[in-house]
């Protein structure tokens, strides 16, 4: 029975070291002068159209002691060529502080953060978790999301301007193809008008005459 329960807390104590793990992994260190900041999500893996938060942990890097005023700090969020800057607020834990959103197109963002920090310039960018479609998270039916129908709907529209362009195309290619006909068919008959007689024609002509004289 010991040694049951001995293996069963060491399993228990692996899962959430593994757990803690796989959260630290999912959240980005970086330095800004005197002070370490951690970036991330609050909810991951970050959803297509659900409310997320950005993280954000600062300390300072000599004594570890948390700061609590980034009065002086902007926090930006880019996503291919648009950017928009986020509110920042406090959260329940010391030197920890969200930037509310929802993010309404998957892919990679970047977290840019400027401004100062405690007197110390700050200029920080730094990619964070990739924001995944909802789907597969969701139960018992999986529902596309207001960005999911709207992605659905420009992949459909591009391919039906693909599809009238090639229509297009193909109708002015038959029409090319109708007109060389047209003029191929009004050449023949001019070079018919236009040939001289031919030599038959002309023995006939000749014998004509004779009779006639």
């Amino acid at each position: 029975m010991f040694n049951r329960s001995v293996i069963f807390h060491l399993i228990a104590a692996s899962l959430l070291l593994l757990a803690a793990a796989s959260s630290a992994l999912a959240h980005e260190g970086v330095e800004a002068g005197e002070h370490d900041i951690t970036i991330g999500w609050v909810n991951e893996p970050p959803l297509l159209g659900e409310p997320n938060t950005v993280y954000l942990h600062i300390t300072e890097r000599h004594s570890g002691e948390p700061v609590d005023n980034v009065a002086g700090l902007t926090l930006a969020v880019q996503t291919g060529s648009q950017s928009r800057e986020l509110t920042l607020r406090a959260l329940d834990n010391p030197g920890e502080f969200g930037a509310d959103f929802i993010p309404t197109v998957r892919g990679e963002y970047t977290i840019k953060l400027s401004g100062q920090l405690e007197g110390e310039p700050v200029n920080v960018t730094q990619h964070v978790e990739m924001v995944e479609p909802a789907q597969p998270y969701q139960f018992p039916a999986a529902v596309s999301t207001a960005p999911e129908l709207t992605e659905q709907l420009v992949r459909l529209q591009a391919q039906n301007q693909e599809l009238q362009a090639a229509v297009s195309f193909n109708r002015w290619l038959s029409l090319g193809a109708l007109l060389a006909g047209l003029l191929g068919v009004g050449v023949a008959l001019f070079a018919r008008k236009s040939a001289p007689a031919t030599e038959p024609a002309r023995h006939a002509v000749d014998k004509s005459k004779t009779a006639v004289s």
